[in-house]
Formats: C-alpha cells, sequence, structure tokens
C-alpha cells in the first residue's frame, strides 16, 4: 500500500510547492494531486473493552 502526505495550512487547506507542480508536469497533474488529498480520514474507533491496568 502506497502512503501519500499533502501538507495542510493551519486552515486545513492544502498547500502545494512550486517544485511539486513543476515535477507533476501539467495542471491536469496538479488538479488530480488535489482531488487525491480531497479525502476525508474518518475518526479513530476502537471497539472492545478497557482493562485498567495500574
Amino acid at each position: 500500500m502506497r502512503v501519500r502526505s499533502f501538507a495542510a495550512s493551519d486552515d486545513d487547506e492544502f498547500l502545494i510547492s512550486a517544485e511539486t507542480v513543476r515535477g507533476l508536469g501539467s495542471f491536469a497533474a496538479v488538479m488530480a494531486h488535489f482531488a487525491a488529498a480531497e479525502l476525508e480520514i474518518p475518526p479513530l474507533r476502537m471497539e472492545g473493552s478497557y482493562q485498567d491496568h495500574s
């Protein structure tokens, strides 16, 4: 599985560097990069019983 990371501002806006834009090579590739960043990560949910080990 490939893990991709995306830079974001404190306001949750995606950021992209000029170097990345040049590397992607086209407007369509830049837009695809942003589309991939739009994935919404669901909250972490843990199931099971809690045991206090203190």
